[in-house]
Order: structure tokens, then sequence, then C-alpha cells
């Protein structure tokens, strides 16, 4: 007989916990919207004389930020890590540039199983002075450079599709 013990799953996502259930974060949290509360109430009720019906939403409003930095977690990030995130995301620049070139040979791949010699995209031709004119062209970065890349990519797009017409017809 096995002599076996239950671990409990929230062994995982233990924190320590300061007063009852409350981390230090979340007592700093409930300190700030405990300050804000009594803040906004005497000047917007006492000094601004808000009505009472419209301040609940105010207060709302203001101690919402407060309590998701102490309460709130999405995928297991802070709050204030999730926003600077999001903000990273939307607001700053995400341009991703690459140039796709081959880096396996096309023979591995079963529906492309044809001769190198006869394949477009063999890997053991060596690259034409065309291809390196492209490739600097495109580091240039010109309107004209980009017109004559697209020129050049059309032209070697009907070159490929008379390369398997050709192949097929030599096959079948």
């Amino acid at each position: 007989m096995a002599l076996s013990t239950h671990i409990p799953k929230e062994i995982t996502d233990y924190k320590e916990r300061i007063v009852g259930d409350f981390s230090g974060r979340q007592l700093i949290s409930l300190t700030a919207i405990i300050g804000l509360l009594g803040g906004s109430y005497f000047v917007l009720v006492h000094l601004v004389h808000l009505s009472m019906d419209v301040y609940p939403y105010i207060a709302a409003l203001l101690c919402a930020p407060a309590f998701a930095l102490g309460f709130y977690r999405k995928d297991n990030m802070p709050f204030e890590q999730y926003i600077k995130l999001l903000w990273r995301f939307y607001f700053e620049k995400n341009d991703f540039h690459w140039i796709a070139e081959q880096d396996f040979d096309m023979s591995m791949i079963p529906e492309c199983k044809e001769s190198e010699d006869t394949h477009a995209f063999s890997k053991k031709k060596q690259p034409d002075k065309n291809i390196q004119e492209v490739k600097f062209a495109k580091e240039k970065g010109s309107k004209a450079a980009r017109k004559e890349i697209q020129r050049r990519i059309k032209e070697a797009k009907a070159e490929n599709r008379a390369a398997k017409l050709a192949a097929k017809k030599e096959a079948g």
C-alpha cells in the first residue's frame, strides 16, 4: 500500500497575505481608494455642492484605476504591466520588416519533388545579378526602386510559371 498525500491546487498561486485575505498591494490600493473617496466627497459635495445623485458615479470613475491597480490581473500580469503592453501595441510604432528568403531545400516537400536542375527555387544555383540588384534597390527604398522591384517580381513569377509548365510537359 502506497502512502499518498493530497496537495491543494492553490499551492502554485500562493501569495503572502498580510491582513485577512488581502496582500500588501491590495491593502495599499484599498487605502488609496478610501483616501480618494474621502477627499472627493469633501471637495465635490461640500465645496462644489455637487448633488449626491451624481457623486457616486464620479467617485466610481475616480476609484476605478486604484481598484484595478490593486485587484485586477490579466493573464497573470499586474494591471499596470498589462496597460503598458496595450499602450505599446496601439500607440507606438510597430513596424516589422523582413525579407523573405528561401532557407530550405524545396525537394523535401512532397509537392515539389522535381529535379533540382529544373526547379526554379533550387538552392544550389548561385544568385543572379538581378536578385542582388533587387535587394540593393529594396534597401535604397525610393518609389522608383519599389516599382522596379514589383516589375521584376512579376517577371520572375512569369518565368516560374513557364518553367513549371515546361517541367510538366517533360514529365507528362
